[in-house]
């Protein structure tokens, strides 16, 4: 969904969308009341000082939650219980759409220790090593056995047929190369195998020679750690030797959340809705990205409230987006199944 908009940008559109005439589109203004609807009067009732009170609040509940606001941890949930309070004491009546998602995070970070110049075990950098997103945990010593690959530079369909593992030793850690199969099929294969631990290393073709950033797909497909290896690290194990890897990860569904709030007055049948992501990515507070989306928004929501608009003005807080877009691909899903003509009515969405 967005990240950088500017709240006075943000609320330079929505004046905008407030003030836009077309047939079957979105309808001019009432005249303004007080502070009223115009694109002077948002602009000028939002000020930066609104704004960066809620961001204050927001880094606040961060430093209280572990650094992070990310959906699924108790810094997200106080994130969301500030909004629907900021919501509700300025006349809103916020919805709290509940939804359960794939959540993944390291408790610790994930290590590979590999054998080194004369002999001395070393660690392999984060340029190197990245544990894979939804893999188990554990604290694995063993040799590392290549399956099915050579190290050429190719997208092979190294580890993707159970038939590859013929001659695998159980308790051995896994060595794979990127290609052909999902990582989640690759992992699997391995884990039935009796693989203690599993590295898939990148297919060094162009572009491809970097550590893999890869996903099993979801939680619970694994229970043993996977991780993903740089085309080097990966080939310089080729010829075995004993590794270390350590993970310890959380892989499960969690419920997270969306919030909702929109104006009492306007015309329904041409609704604009006005987002933002409130999550944070686990390793910050996400205040730039998209704490400012969010605390932009609720500053013109509160501005908002009580005036006489032309158009209903629908407010959204996502969470999850983090995750892949989450929630709001889960609000739109539902109105789809649920209430196809409500989605109809939303005339325009500014991010």
């Amino acid at each position: 969904m967005s990240h950088h908009t500017s709240r006075r940008a943000a609320a330079t559109a929505l004046a905008g969308a407030l003030a836009l005439a077309a047939p079957g589109a979105v309808a001019a203004p009432a005249p303004e009341s007080r502070a009223g609807p115009s694109g002077t009067a948002i602009t000028q009732a939002v000020s930066a000082e609104d704004v960066t009170t809620h961001l204050e609040v927001l880094q606040a509940i961060a430093y209280a939650n572990a650094g992070t606001r990310a959906s699924g941890t108790p810094g997200y949930r106080a994130s969301v219980d500030y909004v629907v309070g900021r919501l509700r004491a300025a006349g809103y009546a916020p919805q709290i759409q509940a939804f359960d998602f794939p959540y993944f995070a390291e408790a610790v970070p994930t290590t590979v220790m590999v054998p080194g110049a004369r002999g001395t075990p070393r660690t392999l950098s984060p340029e190197e090593a990245a544990v894979m997103v939804f893999s188990g945990s554990g604290t694995v010593t063993a040799p590392v056995q290549a399956v099915d690959t050579t190290g050429e530079r190719i997208a092979g369909t190294s580890g993707c047929e159970a038939e590859d593992f013929a001659a695998f030793i159980a308790g051995s850690v896994a060595l794979l190369q990127r290609g052909t199969c999902s990582f989640g099929q690759k992992a699997a294969n391995a884990q039935a195998a009796g693989a203690s631990a599993v590295l898939i290393f990148n297919t060094g073709l162009p572009g491809e020679e970097a550590v893999v950033p890869g996903t099993l797909g979801e939680p619970g497909l694994v229970s043993i750690p996977a991780v993903g290896l740089s085309y080097a690290a990966g080939t310089a194990l080729l010829g075995g030797g004993e590794v270390t890897v350590t993970a310890q990860t959380v892989s499960e569904s969690r419920t997270t959340y969306n919030v909702l709030a929109e104006t009492g007055t306007g015309s329904p049948e041409n609704t604009v809705m006005v987002g933002a992501h409130l999550d944070s990515v686990p390793e910050g507070p996400g205040i730039n990205d998209n704490g400012t989306g969010s605390a932009g928004i609720l500053a013109i929501a509160e501005a908002l409230a009580g005036e006489q608009t032309a158009n209903r003005v629908r407010f959204a807080w996502w969470g999850a987006e983090e995750s892949g877009l989450l929630g709001s691909t889960h609000y739109v899903a539902g109105l789809k199944a649920g209430d196809p003509a409500a989605l109809e009515d939303v005339a325009l969405y500014l991010n």
